[in-house]
Parts: C-alpha cells; sequence; structure tokens
C-alpha cells in the first residue's frame, strides 16, 4: 500500500507544476514567467499545507480507531483526492487549482496510518525490520516512479 501511494504521489506532486503551467497556458514563454512563479508558490505552499493538515487529522483519528480499519476507509478517499486533479482540465481557474493542490497534499493521509499500523501487524522481534521494508518499498516507488515518468513522458510530448 505505502509503494502504491507513493508512486501516486511522486507523479503528481512532481508533474503538478508542470501540468498547471500547461492547463493554464503559461508552459511556454519569458513574459510568463511572473506567472509561472506565482502559480507554482501557491501550489507548492497549497499541497504543503494540505499534506500537514491531512497527517494531523489522521494522527488524531487513530486515536479513536484501529488504523487498520482506518487505513481502509480513508485507501477511498485517497482515490479520490488523486484523481481530482482532472477537473482543472475542465475548468482552468486558479481557485481550481487550490483545490486540485489541496486534494493532493490530502492523499497523503494514508502515510501516518500505515506508519502506525506496521507495529501492530510485524512480530515483535522484526518490528525495525517491518519499518525498514515499508521505507524500502516508498523508495522503491520514487525510483520507480522516476523510471517510468523518464521513459514516458516524451513520448507524451510527440
Amino acid at each position: 500500500i505505502a509503494m502504491l501511494v507513493c508512486m501516486a504521489e511522486m507523479v503528481l506532486h512532481d508533474i503538478n507544476a508542470q501540468y498547471a503551467f500547461s492547463v493554464l497556458d503559461i508552459l511556454t514563454g519569458k513574459e510568463n514567467g511572473p506567472e509561472r512563479r506565482r502559480i507554482a508558490f501557491i501550489a507548492s505552499v497549497t499541497t504543503w499545507c494540505a499534506i500537514s493538515a491531512s497527517s494531523m487529522v489522521m494522527g488524531w483519528f487513530q486515536k479513536l480507531s484501529s488504523p487498520f480499519f482506518l487505513l481502509k476507509l480513508v485507501i477511498l478517499f485517497v482515490a479520490a483526492f488523486q484523481t481530482l486533479p482532472v477537473i482543472l482540465m475542465i475548468f482552468p481557474t486558479e481557485f481550481v487549482l487550490v483545490v486540485c493542490c489541496l486534494s493532493i497534499g490530502s492523499a497523503f493521509m494514508a502515510l501516518p496510518i500505515l506508519q502506525a499500523l506496521v507495529p501492530e501487524v510485524s512480530p515483535p522481534a522484526q518490528t525495525s525490520e517491518a519499518i525498514a521494508a515499508m521505507a524500502a518499498f516508498k523508495n522503491a516507488a520514487y525510483l520507480c516512479t522516476t523510471i517510468v515518468l523518464t521513459i514516458s513522458l516524451p513520448s507524451l510530448n510527440k
């Protein structure tokens, strides 16, 4: 699950600025430089605020429920949040960009739950190995996503 969440996060977060620039028609041109910087700032700050807020909220919910039950519930929201940026193509406005960036950042909400769940489901003597394995899968997801993006993005420009 960590690998799936991280792969989608890598794609969404890394190409989010390029996607926003393209949809808002400011991808090229020297005259669009100040506008690109402003949009990149808005997108970055909004995404990181959503990551912080969703992680805090999930931390509070973990006190009320078991991590496994919460993870099953949150996975549905993560899937919805990761598909929401498509609406920017339909409504290319700054407000919709902010909503999309909030959804991208909120898709991180599964990671704190996974970190709390790993010690509960791993054998007591192997908890640190299980946490390290989850970190390895997250790193592998980042590597795989980078390779896929490197190979596939040039073909999309044709």
